[in-house]
C-alpha cells in the first residue's frame, strides 16, 4: 500500500523537438494552474509540485501523487475534478 499522498507531481517539461510528445504540449501547465487553484478550494492539505519530467512524456500530461504514489497519465483539465475526489478518499 503507498503512503497517505502530501502531494502531486505535475510534469511541465516541453522537450525541444517538435516531433516527440511532452507534458506542457499536452497542456500540463494549465493543468497545475488549475489543480493549485482546486486544492486550495477545497481546502486540501496537499502541495504541488511542478517538475521536468517524469520520465513518461509518450503518456502525459503525467500527474504523480508523492511520496511515491501512482501516477495518472493522458491528464486533461476536465480530468482534474475526478482525480481530486479520488485523492480526498484517500486522504479519509
Amino acid at each position: 500500500m503507498s503512503p497517505r499522498p502530501t502531494g502531486i507531481i505535475v510534469c511541465i517539461n516541453d522537450r525541444f523537438t517538435a516531433s516527440k510528445p511532452s507534458c506542457a504540449r499536452g497542456g500540463s501547465v494549465a493543468i497545475a494552474d488549475a489543480l493549485e487553484q482546486a486544492i486550495a478550494e477545497r481546502g486540501l492539505a496537499l502541495t504541488l509540485e511542478r517538475l521536468h519530467c517524469l520520465g513518461e512524456c509518450a503518456l502525459g500530461p503525467n500527474l504523480r501523487l508523492a511520496p511515491g504514489g501512482r501516477f495518472f497519465h493522458h491528464v486533461k483539465l476536465a480530468d482534474i475534478p475526478a482525480i481530486l475526489d479520488e485523492i480526498e478518499k484517500e486522504l479519509g
